[in-house]
């Protein structure tokens, strides 16, 4: 808490900078949250799909290793 005024000073010193500085965490947390909202999206209908295939399997299916 002794600290407090030094930072404010500090902050104020170089008001561009401070705002620069607060918008682009801002971004940052705003590009974050969107591209777990995308990732999210993508899981999900990956899930989805997976239920509506169709696995067909051939009766003399050997691996190649096998042959």
């Amino acid at each position: 808490m002794k600290y407090l005024p030094l930072i404010f000073a500090g902050l104020l010193r170089k008001k561009t900078r401070s705002l620069l500085t607060l918008l682009s965490i801002t971004v940052a947390f705003l590009l974050f949250g969107l591209l777990q909202g995308v990732n999210s999206a993508f899981s999900n209908s990956v899930q989805e799909g997976r239920h509506l295939r169709l696995g067909v399997h051939d009766r003399g299916y050997l691996p190649l290793a096998q042959r």
